[in-house]
């Protein structure tokens, strides 16, 4: 489940490297251009909010890919990742270490940490070796990350 998906610009990168990708890619954003875009390019692509999201699959895969910095309430968003995931899961993610001006005002942006990271992958069952590289782009730090829930 990639939450935050926008175009499906991701799943389209994937699939062209393992084409079953977009198969079993689900992907969820709250905004409606954005997942009509996503489903013009064949993406299973659904308009959803991740904290009321409801889904009678089970998830071995979450991809926070320049989302999670986007999502206030990341104690909830580590409840929705458990009931919605399958017995063995990996969470796949990268952020920004840094505040970014470049979002249109009023967009959402939380300010992450490691420890605020780690913490959130915590509380969403995730306790197995933590995975996470630092890297830059235009000299602005981000955080790459896999952990499963071993």
């Amino acid at each position: 489940l990639e939450i935050g998906c926008g175009t499906g610009i991701h799943a389209q990168y994937l699939a062209s490297l393992y084409p079953c990708w977009r198969t079993m890619w689900t992907g969820i954003d709250l905004a409606e251009s954005a997942i009509k875009r996503a489903q013009s390019f064949g993406l299973n692509a659904e308009v959803a909010d991740i904290y009321t999201y409801e889904s009678d699959k089970k998830f071995e895969v979450f991809l926070l890919l320049d989302s999670l910095e986007h999502l206030e309430n990341h104690d909830l968003l580590a409840q929705q990742i458990k009931k919605l995931a399958a017995e063995r899961y990996t969470i796949f993610g990268n952020v920004p270490l840094y505040a970014s001006s470049a979002h249109k005002e009023g967009a959402i942006e939380v300010s992450l940490d490691i420890n605020t990271i780690s913490k959130f992958l915590l509380d969403a069952g995730c306790s197995g070796h933590l995975k996470q590289r630092i890297y830059g782009v235009n000299g602005h730090p981000y955080m790459i990350f896999q952990i499963t829930n071993e």
